[in-house]
């Protein structure tokens, strides 16, 4: 009777369904065309489970069939349409993981776009700036390409489809004010989506700060020296500077480069250059900036400038330089020169020949010739030039430029932006530095680009 029972304990056992705790299907199948098969296996722990297996597809691209008189473990998958799905196997509430399955486009098929749709409209830009917008297809597995097209309105923008995404995103340059109309369409020209308007915004102006304030400034002041440099040079604590011009030519809008050339008492003529920030003010406009001047005790290194100053309504430039270690500047300029008339001592029309050399465009090295050089008098120490010359390649060519006139007949100018005339889409800055022979009526010039497009330098004789 023990071992009958016993024997019958273990039937009730073996008959007792077993549940599943984990399920475990491969991840991927290799790439499908459409119409095609392939079977996957489910695997179940415990291996003794009874529990049967459901699959299911996350949507139309495939059909998932379990395989007869497997309970579940083993399932054919079919390929329907073009894209990539997830498989998953379950029973009850335990799920397996995610088996990826690509589908192809059939053989030299393609699958057409039906409907297009991109946004109606975006942000307004700026000119230059841009956007990124995207087309969404139906359906979700066309291979048809998109193309873009940009209708100009009152404003202008272009659209680059973004590589590699068979133009499902594009990006919407800005080119010019206004408004511009943006749509989308199937390669084959069937399907066109709705229109998006795109509005570019007008360029609002920099204010120009350092046009206001360059120029030409002639005045002095005083410097109060250290009582190291005192100690070192033997001079008082107080001199005067005289002589002063100081130049302020335009960096960019609002910054300028300052030349400084004077006469200091107990160091002589001194010269420095460097930029200044041009900020507005309540009356004017405020100058901040650094530098660097020669230390007046030789074998010493370079004094840092730190320089504040002001330019009122009325032109009046009042600058505050310390000059590290060494002095304190204080002075005062305006835009009349005092005392010498430089710019009558050498205006003039003067003739003469030069050359172009040294060139990036090496067709225009060679001889210049009919030269014509007008100065006229701007101010006590500025004149307003017009250059006439025959160039290689160019022929005759106009320039106008005005130049500071220093106390001993120096000449420098500059034009910030000046058109190339052999590439439209280019300028260059033109430098202008020389000097006139006021005894002989004779200038010489060195015109230099940056960056080096060419450079010319010439020499010409008062035509009286």
């Amino acid at each position: 009777m023990t071992v009958l029972c016993l024997l019958v304990m273990c039937n009730k056992d073996d008959n007792k369904d077993v549940a599943i705790t984990a399920i475990s299907i491969p991840s991927s199948v290799p790439d499908m065309e459409i119409t095609g098969t392939v079977e996957v296996t489910a695997t179940v722990t415990p291996e003794k489970a009874t529990g049967t297996i459901t699959w299911s597809a996350a949507d139309g691209k495939v059909t998932v069939t379990p395989v007869a008189g497997t309970n579940g473990r083993k399932a054919t998958i079919t390929a329907v349409s073009a894209g990539t799905t997830t498989v998953t196997a379950s029973s009850g509430t335990i799920k397996s993981g995610n088996l990826s399955v690509t589908v192809k486009p059939a053989e030299g098929g393609e699958v057409a776009i039906t409907a297009i749709a991109i946004p109606s409209s975006i942000d307004e830009l700026e000119i230059d700036g841009d956007a990124e917008v995207t087309a969404t297809v139906t359906p979700a597995n066309a291979t048809e390409a998109v193309e873009w097209v940009a209708v100009d309105g009152t404003g202008k923008v272009t659209v680059t489809p973004v590589a590699g995404t068979n133009g499902r995103k594009a990006t919407i340059a800005a080119v010019s004010a206004g408004t511009a109309t943006v749509t989308a369409k199937s390669a084959s020209g069937t399907v066109t989506s709705n229109s998006l308007t795109v509005t570019v915004k007008e360029e609002e102006a920099t204010p120009d700060y350092a046009s206001d304030v360059a120029g030409t400034y002639y005045g002095g002041g005083d410097v109060t020296f250290t009582e190291l440099v005192q100690a070192i040079l033997g001079v008082p604590a107080n001199g005067v500077v005289t002589n002063m011009v100081i130049t302020l030519e335009k960096v960019d809008n609002n910054t300028v480069n300052m030349g400084f050339d004077a006469d200091v008492s107990f160091l002589g003529e001194t010269f420095t250059e460097c930029e200044l920030t041009v900020s507005p003010a309540s009356s004017g406009y405020e100058l901040t900036g650094e530098g660097k001047m020669p230390n007046p005790v030789e074998g010493q290194p370079d004094l840092n400038l730190f320089i504040t100053g002001s330019l009122d309504t009325d032109g009046k430039l009042t600058l505050e330089i310390v000059a590290d270690g060494a002095a304190t500047f204080t002075l005062t300029a305006g835009p009349d020169a005092p005392g010498v008339d430089y710019a009558s001592d050498v205006e003039g029309t003067y003739t003469g020949e030069g050359e172009s050399y040294d060139g990036f465009y090496t067709m225009l090295d060679g001889d210049v010739t009919d030269i014509t050089v007008v100065l006229v008098k701007a101010d006590n120490g500025t004149v307003n030039m017009t250059l006439n010359a025959k160039m290689p390649m160019l022929g005759t060519v106009t320039i106008p430029c005005q130049l500071t006139v220093s106390s001993d007949y120096e000449l420098d100018g500059i034009i910030p932006e000046f058109p190339n005339p052999l590439d439209e889409t280019d300028t260059f800055k033109v430098i202008f530095t020389g000097s006139v022979d006021v005894d002989g009526k004779t200038i010489e010039l060195l015109i230099e680009t940056d960056p080096q497009r060419f450079t010319v330098s010439l020499t010409a004789v008062d035509a009286e």
